[in-house]
Parts: structure tokens; C-alpha cells; sequence
């Protein structure tokens, strides 16, 4: 019998490459998953947190520059159909901005980097609780051996 979250996938994240600033895909639910091999999660872990920390900040940057580029992109609009515009109304030519395929186009690429951003805080935070499980799963496996850790 299958569970109903067998077949749920958060699917690909677009993130921006912190170095080379390219669109690339990063797997969420392959690099939130613990495997058996215990050690191994513990020393990836530390990587794979700044590896997200860097995506995400790369992400928040992204925002910010969307979000700028869409307000510049309404002035620019906004001055531009003014002038074509004389006689027309203020809300004739502020309708006439929101309309306007640039305008369109720079909302997109808003809500596309808000997008970005959210997911890849969100995955952040997912390898956040990953740390968290993992030092529980690792101090009942030390339990279990009978090894005591003085540290936990």
C-alpha cells in the first residue's frame, strides 16, 4: 500500500551559481535525505549547509536587483507614456505602466527571484533540521554501543 507522501517531490530548485553566476538545478530532497552511513552525513553536512547558505544569499542579492530593475523599469515607463501621453489621466497612464510588456516582463523576473529565494531559504532550512536529526540519531547510535559522550 503506498503512503500518500511516497510520490511527493519539492522537484528541482533554479538557483544561481555563487562563482560563475550561471542558472543551475540543485536536488532539495536528495541533499535533505540521511542515509545510513551516519559518519559520512556528519562530514558532508557542514559543506552542504554553506553550499545552500551561499545559494540562498546569491538568491537574496538576485531579489534585490529584480526588484530594483522593476521599480526603474515602472519610472522609465512611467515618464516615457507620460510624454506620449499628454492629455491623458493619472490613472490612464499608471494603468498604461502596469499593462506594458516591459513592465510585464520585470514583474516576472520579480516573482521568479522571489521564488528562488524563498525556496532556497526554505531548503536552508531544511539542512538546518538535517544537522538537528542528525546529532539525535547519532547520540542514540552512540547509546546503543554503550559509548558515552560527554559532549552531547
Amino acid at each position: 500500500m503506498s503512503k500518500f507522501w511516497d510520490k511527493r517531490t519539492s522537484g528541482p530548485i533554479k538557483a544561481i551559481h555563487p562563482a560563475t553566476g550561471k542558472v543551475i538545478e540543485v536536488d532539495p530532497q536528495r541533499d535533505a535525505k540521511i542515509s545510513s552511513d551516519l559518519d559520512a552525513e556528519l562530514r558532508r553536512l557542514p559543506a552542504l549547509l554553506s553550499w545552500y547558505l551561499s545559494l540562498r544569499d546569491t538568491a537574496e542579492k538576485h531579489l534585490r536587483e529584480a526588484k530594483h530593475e522593476e521599480h526603474n523599469a515602472g519610472e522609465d515607463l512611467y515618464e516615457e507614456l507620460r510624454q506620449k501621453m499628454p492629455k491623458a489621466t493619472e490613472t490612464t497612464v499608471k494603468m498604461a505602466v502596469k499593462v506594458h510588456p516591459r513592465m510585464r516582463k520585470a514583474f516576472r523576473a520579480r516573482m521568479d527571484a522571489q521564488d528562488m529565494h524563498q525556496r532556497l531559504k526554505s531548503q536552508v532550512g531544511a539542512i538546518e533540521e538535517k544537522r538537528w536529526s542528525l546529532m539525535g540519531l547519532t547520540k542514540t547510535a552512540l547509546m546503543e554501543r554503550g559509548t558515552k559522550d560527554h559532549a552531547w
